[in-house]
């Protein structure tokens, strides 16, 4: 039985392999400029018909969330030499491991146009974030602007050696470490060379392992990345001390425009530290993840703006006189349904407002 299913499987692979070769031999390669493969259930053995789409025209190769592992990394990479044109990679949600992420770290250098590299969920530790970081250092990647390397184990040591590259990414404008296990050598790392980024405008670091002296590193760095709009810092206890280290951070961070902070355990305290700093922060026009519900009633939105009341609620908590007279509503709690009246939307104790 166990031979009888291991033949179905090659027949199913083989038969997949041709099927992908007949598709790209029926059409002209040289005007291929995107490959999008995306969810299809693409094992290693696919990846040979993969090679034959890769030429100068090709201009995106999307793969993400097929099975492919190292192996099917080392068949088909060697080919992206011959994509010099090549502006995304997408490989996220397969199982690459260190491995197949060393294999196609070096590769990159052959790829002066890639703008887009996502390697999210991918089984990376700190072995492949090291790999990344070592090739762009050797061979700086000119044209880089989004690197995603989310859902992974990437721990201090990857995050170093990221922070360490930094300086030879010159276009990168979005960074994101999202639900990795960088702990707080890692974010003082990262936060020593923020700034030596000179185009960095999305920095996300939520969902890893700070704590307050973790983000209080981070927070002290964004003053100083003039480029800088958009920070996340969500999902990590950071408590009393990681708010108010925020709170310092809001009137100097002239350039940060969206400051997400969901699901981060601030605790009441911490959240009305962070509240009554926003006044002082003229650029910032979103602020996730700290409930507002309160200013909701204040100002009468319906309950169809809950997104688009960002800017309102904010310019409400910029204005002394109103700020005064209204409270912080914590996580948990719900206020009172205000009375209805000539133009006013109903609201139950449910249709809280949480930015999140």
């Amino acid at each position: 039985m166990a031979t009888m299913t291991r033949k179905h499987s090659l027949d199913d692979a083989f038969s997949r392999a041709n099927t992908l070769r007949d598709r790209f031999g029926s059409l002209s390669r040289p005007s291929l400029e995107c490959l999008d493969l995306t969810c299809r259930n693409l094992a290693d053995a696919d990846c040979e018909s993969v090679r034959h789409v890769c030429t100068a025209s090709l201009r995106a190769l999307r793969l993400g969330g097929n099975k492919l592992t190292s192996d099917g990394v080392r068949t088909f990479t060697p080919s992206l030499r011959s994509a010099p044109n090549l502006r995304e990679l997408w490989l996220g949600n397969n199982a690459l491991g260190d491995d197949g992420v060393r294999t196609l770290a070096a590769e990159l250098r052959h790829l002066p146009n890639l703008g887009e590299l996502w390697l999210c969920g991918v089984g990376m530790g700190d072995g492949g974030a090291q790999a990344l970081a070592e090739a762009a250092v050797a061979h700086p990647p000119q044209a880089l602007v989004w690197l995603l390397l989310n859902n992974n184990t990437i721990g201090n040591e990857g995050a170093r050696a990221l922070a360490e590259a930094l300086s030879s990414l010159p276009a990168l404008e979005m960074l994101s470490l999202r639900c990795n296990a960088v702990g707080n050598a890692g974010a003082e790392a990262l936060a020593a060379r923020l700034q030596t980024a000179p185009s960095l405008a999305q920095f996300f670091v939520q969902g890893n392992r700070l704590s307050s002296r973790g983000v209080a590193f981070i927070a002290s760095a964004v003053p100083t990345c003039p480029t800088l709009v958009e920070l996340r810092l969500g999902g990590m206890d950071m408590g009393l001390e990681g708010a108010e280290a925020i709170a310092r951070m809001l009137p100097l961070a002239t350039a940060l425009t969206t400051l997400g902070l969901s699901y981060a355990d601030v605790g009441a305290e911490g959240a009305a530290t962070i509240v009554a700093a926003v006044p002082r922060a003229k650029s910032l026009t979103q602020l996730d993840g700290v409930p507002l519900n309160e200013y909701l009633k204040e100002l009468g939105l319906p309950r169809t703006h809950h997104l688009s009341s960002n800017q309102a609620i904010l310019a409400l908590l910029r204005a002394p006189e109103k700020a005064k007279r209204l409270s912080l509503i914590t996580d948990g709690q719900t206020n009172a349904a205000p009375e209805e009246g000539p133009g006013t939307p109903p609201y139950t104790q449910s249709q809280n407002l949480f930015i999140l």
